[in-house]
């Protein structure tokens, strides 16, 4: 969908919405039109990525999660 096509069917693309629209510009993608609950899934998967990724990383260099947890408490606590 061109911009120039999702400004005159805005109302009618987001009530319509149910899988991501690729906005374009001179036959560029340059956005996405998603639905909140797409967004927010892709905000869960990248903090659950993210986590994992940390734990990784901890588990390597064998820090505890009781460890991690007490400073994460420390550090909290002494704001």
């Amino acid at each position: 969908m061109t911009i120039a096509e999702v400004k005159k069917k805005f109302t009618q693309t987001i009530r319509d919405l149910k899988d991501p629209v690729t906005v374009t510009r001179r036959s560029k993608p340059v956005a996405v039109i998603l639905s909140m609950d797409e967004y927010e899934k892709l905000l869960w998967r990248a903090s659950f990525e993210s986590i994992m990724s940390y734990k990784q990383q901890l588990s390597r260099s064998g820090v505890t999660a009781e460890k991690a947890h007490g400073w994460a408490k420390a550090e909290l606590e002494g704001r």
